[in-house]
């Protein structure tokens, strides 16, 4: 569904490149060292973000492997051999599952990279505004002043089609982890074990991970 989302979206993330690299190509050397400090924060959190996935499918690999017996298989494959007992449905079976959490994770760790990414771009330039803001005295000519609402409306303007381009794709996001954290509370309640706690630690902290975002955004 973010795949599709972001499919639908094509117009509004061209636009939004061509904002992007208007603004970029008016940075001057003083902003972009603020812009680096967010791009480290960026970086830091998608190499969080992609190793709490990759650990996540890992764990799902390892029980479907066999280190739990009752654990269901994500796609019931069944051939049926002429011989009992020797048809290779697990083998297909963790292949399938071993190709699912593959592509899961590359297209999850890229949405929320996409993300990650543009928020933070977002909330530099907003640094940026500020920055500039602290600068104005009496003696601050008419032309700064120019450059800044200029440049203030430009980031208002990315952060409109930064809305409208992510808005599904976090719909999305929070009706799926909300199923997983359904689904996670019930299979912890009928019977505990460590691998429904890792999927509900995932879950909290796709939540966390939107929510954070979102409210820093807003804060600035």
């Amino acid at each position: 569904m973010k795949i599709l989302s972001l499919c639908l979206k094509l117009d509004s993330i061209k636009t939004l490149k061509s904002k992007i690299l208007e603004d970029v190509a008016d940075t001057t050397e003083e902003e972009m060292k603020i812009e680096r400090k967010y791009r480290k924060y960026a970086r830091v959190l998608i190499f969080f973000t992609a190793v709490i996935y990759l650990f996540t499918s890992i764990i799902s690999f390892l029980t479907a492997l066999g280190f739990k017996s009752d654990t269901a298989m994500f796609v019931n494959i069944q051939i049926p051999w002429t011989i009992p007992n020797t048809h290779p449905s697990r083998e297909i079976n963790l292949m399938m599952t071993t190709f699912y959490q593959i592509i899961g994770v590359i297209i999850v760790v890229g949405c929320d990279s996409f993300f990650n990414v543009l928020t933070f771009h977002c909330v530099a330039k907003m640094d940026v505004c500020c920055s500039e803001v602290s600068k104005i005295n009496g003696k601050t000519d008419k032309k700064f002043i120019s450059n800044l609402v200029e440049k203030h409306f430009r980031v208002l303007e990315i952060i409109r089609i930064s809305e409208e381009v992510l808005n599904p794709i976090c719909f999305h996001q929070l009706v799926t982890t909300f199923g997983v954290l359904v689904c996670t509370g019930f299979n912890i309640k009928a019977k505990a074990n460590y691998v429904s706690l890792v999927f509900l630690m995932s879950a909290l902290f796709q939540f966390y991970f939107y929510c954070f975002l979102g409210n820093y955004v807003s804060s600035m």
